[in-house]
């Protein structure tokens, strides 16, 4: 779509050479987008500030089973600081059979809190995708790929082994609507939770985790693109208190605009973003409730700017703020998040 509005400017005789040398150069660009490279991986850090970074309730006086029970410091609301450190690796083996490839993918993602009370909520996540992709213009679906792939995950919490999930995934990535693409996919796992000192009970939470989601995206101009997107998920555990069904809704932009700095270098990407989601429990949990089960519904909204500095440099300023009503009061708490980040690509 981006092309075909570069080359109708470069079809028109009254396009100065200096803009027509850029349209050069941005086509040059989307080739590679088309046809990408094997490998490419990028590199996210950042310091990040929390208002409410273990997700505590807001108040120390909550009500357990119409007991009104006084908290203590530690178990609301706890503001931090953190190290955010996101990495991902994209590397595509080509099958040399009609566009069939070998797809492999790794995300690790680390936070690590600097105050002393909270750094038993510092995260390592780590996922691996492995499976074969399909190109679908065989059958007349043109500029899209069916992917199916394993899923392995591996979560620390405190620096203790969290959950282990193995599952697999079904992947639809098309672009063959006029300005669009469409991103669908089915994933299921089984997460297996560890017993610590902590969480003694953390394996009443082992099942089935199974999500359908789809982003659509709408290219209004090459610079600016609407994104809807939307899941439902079903988590099975074996505490029916911890199983739930989860709807989520969300929308957004991003704005690719030339930066007032180097004039024609490096344009600036402004994103703008929110949504909602609804979350209900199969059973009432008997530590909070005897009658009621849970029911939570959170909204957010998101900003960041990505300012690139190099041609594979950026700096990333973003605020999100989050709000969770719940009818289970120690469930309920919102959080400010600041963070500056940057972000190397390979």
């Amino acid at each position: 779509m981006a092309r075909s509005y570069f080359e109708q400017v470069l079809a028109n005789p009254s396009v100065p050479p200096d803009i027509a040398q850029k349209v050069q150069l941005y086509i040059q660009q989307l080739s590679l987008a088309a046809d990408p490279p094997p490998f490419s991986a990028t590199i996210f850090s950042a310091i990040r500030y929390e208002t409410n970074a273990n997700f505590g309730p807001g108040t120390n006086s909550v009500t357990l089973n119409g007991i009104d029970f006084t908290l203590d410091d530690q178990s609301v609301g706890q503001p931090g600081w953190s190290a955010l450190n996101i990495g991902t690796l994209h590397y595509s083996y080509d099958l040399k059979k009609q566009g069939d490839k070998i797809e492999f993918d790794f995300l690790a993602y680390s936070t690590a809190y600097f105050e002393n009370e909270l750094q038993d909520i510092d995260l390592d996540f780590f996922e691996f995708t492995l499976g074969p992709s399909w190109n679908l213009k065989r059958w007349g679906w043109d500029q899209t790929r069916l992917y199916t792939y394993a899923i392995a995950d591996l979560a620390y919490l405190g620096y203790e082994t969290y959950f282990t999930a193995p599952g697999a995934g079904i992947r639809l990535l098309s672009f063959s609507a006029e300005r669009s693409v469409l991103d669908a996919r089915v994933e299921t796992r089984y997460r297996e939770f560890n017993d610590t000192d902590l969480l003694p009970t953390n394996s009443l939470r082992d099942g089935l985790q199974t999500r359908l989601g789809a982003t659509y995206s709408y290219y209004t101009s090459p610079g600016f693109v609407i994104t809807t997107q939307g899941y439902v998920q079903r988590e099975d555990a074996s505490a029916d208190f911890y199983s739930d069904w989860e709807i989520a809704l969300s929308g957004g932009f991003a704005w690719t605009f030339d930066n007032f700095l180097w004039q024609g270098q490096y344009p600036w990407t402004w994103q703008l973003g929110g949504g909602i989601i609804l979350r209900n429990y199969d059973a009432p949990d008997p530590t909070i409730n005897f009658f009621e089960s849970e029911e939570d519904e959170t909204w957010w909204a998101r900003t960041a700017v990505v300012i690139p500095v190099a041609e594979t440099w950026a700096l990333v300023p973003q605020v999100e703020y989050r709000d969770q009503k719940s009818n289970y009061d120690i469930r309920t708490y919102d959080d400010l998040i600041t963070l500056l980040g940057v972000q190397k690509r390979f």
